[in-house]
């Protein structure tokens, strides 16, 4: 008998490569009006958002800014 299920979701059920890398560039483009190629956000898959973010913020106040915006952009209201 089992006690535990495990479901892999990311890339089996559901794959969210797209959708972080199109929120990323968008907010990229929103916030600091840089235009990156989908293919050259395929880095920021399996870190931590705030560490991809500062590739492209230049102090902490731009890094909270744009990991806000990254987040509302991810989960549109």
């Amino acid at each position: 008998m089992f006690k535990t299920i495990l479901f892999d979701v990311d890339g089996t059920i559901i794959d969210t490569q797209y959708v972080m890398t199109r929120s990323l560039q968008k907010t990229l483009l929103e916030e600091k009006q840089l235009e990156v190629p989908l293919e050259d956000l395929h880095f920021i898959l399996g870190i931590p958002g705030r560490e991809a973010i500062k590739k492209f913020s230049e102090n902490d106040t731009e890094l909270e800014t744009l990991l806000t915006k990254w987040n509302n952009n991810i989960l549109p209201e």
